[in-house]
């Protein structure tokens, strides 16, 4: 079986159903059923045996070993035949989205259509947003099969755009239809934000033993203390506070300061909930991601005691460079960390060892 690089996992399953990196043996069914649905493809004209080898030969087998290809295609099997292909298509890796793409035998089309969008739209999801971190995933259709809009919005996505008159399609034109799903595994809420229970909870993280302890200021906060300082986020251009949610629950808190010409010192800390969990690491890549690609850093560092082990096992683990330094009116010393967007780009975010750590959580 041929293996992507950019991919960790090469097959994602449910039950009899699996979609694996595209085969070689199932060119020709492809070619068959791209021939029969042409009327819904973005294809001029038939498919032949001889153009089909060619781009398998020229155009599919070079996607394998490609760190950053512009499409990944799969083979949809059931209990190991092929009965569909698609994947994820005109890929943005800097913008982090992809296009939907898949087809069906077309003998399926009329009994099992929704029942395959289905299975398959959960499968690819997995590839894209647990495997390779998209941030989203759309279709692209023409306006010609309502069904397919049942179909993929039950699985999650939204009508985002209709491209009116986009088309040209049997002498007239036709509507497009985008819909989109997003990567909400991780999100992140700024301080300026937050409810007053929110607020609340945030400051019982901090005023924890085992999170105030590694701290500059180990001093417990109050409450209204707190909320003042929230208050003067609104005007502030050079720190970002913000809450991180992992599906929808808050996990913990991560910040910026000093933030000037895309380089600030970052900190962050766990919910006491969680510092038992296994969610630290794959907590710290989020966190790190949405700096560089969001809030676009170029040069990340970081100070922690050298007794806190746990913070600065993430930043070796993260590629971060280290010196130990002694900062003004604190008696213990510090390890400086800091962690270039470049380094990040090409060493760490598709390091194989994170990847592998990163799926024990992948859920």
């Amino acid at each position: 079986m041929n293996k992507y690089k950019c991919l960790n996992r090469q097959e994602f399953s449910d039950q009899e159903f699996r979609i694996v990196p595209i085969r070689y043996e199932d060119r020709f069914a492809i070619m068959r059923w791209r021939n029969e649905q042409i009327y819904h493809l973005r294809q001029q004209e038939p498919l032949t045996e001889e153009n089909q080898e060619l781009y398998f030969q020229e155009v599919v087998s070079k996607l394998f070993e490609e760190d950053k290809p512009n499409q990944i295609l799969f083979s949809y099997l059931r209990d190991g035949e092929c009965i569909g292909y698609g994947g994820l298509v005109h890929i943005n890796w800097t913008d982090r989205n992809a296009e939907v793409s898949f087809i069906i035998d077309t003998r399926l089309e009329t009994t099992e259509f929704k029942m395959h969008w289905a299975i398959y739209l959960n499968l690819l999801e997995k590839a894209a947003f647990n495997e390779l971190r998209l941030n989203k995933i759309y279709t692209y259709a023409f306006d010609l099969r309502p069904h397919l809009y049942e179909a993929i919005e039950a699985a999650g996505f939204n009508q985002e755009a209709i491209l009116s008159n986009h088309c040209l399609f049997n002498g007239k034109f036709i509507d497009v239809i985008i819909h989109s799903k997003f990567n909400t595994k991780y999100t992140f809420k700024n301080f300026i934000d937050l409810s007053i229970d929110e607020a609340r909870l945030v400051l019982n993280w901090r005023n924890h033993d085992n999170v105030r302890k590694w701290m500059y200021n180990t001093s417990n906060i109050g409450l209204d203390d707190h909320l003042s300082f929230i208050k003067t986020l609104n005007n502030s251009e050079d720190k970002y506070y913000f809450m991180v949610l992992r599906h929808g629950h808050p996990l913990g808190v991560f910040n910026l300061i000093d933030y000037q010409n895309n380089e600030g010192e970052f900190g962050f800390y766990l919910s006491p909930d969680f510092h038992d969990s296994n969610l630290g690491i794959e907590f710290y890549f989020s966190v790190i991601e949405y700096c560089f690609d969001v809030l676009k850093a170029e040069k990340l560092v970081g100070y922690a005691l050298v007794t806190n082990k746990g913070a600065n096992s993430f930043n070796s683990l993260f590629g971060f460079d280290s010196e130990e330094v002694w900062k003004e009116n604190y008696s213990l010393p510090f390890l400086k960390r800091v962690l270039y967007k470049d380094v990040w780009e090409n060493q760490i975010r598709h390091s194989v060892r994170i990847k592998k750590i990163l799926q024990l959580t992948n859920k």
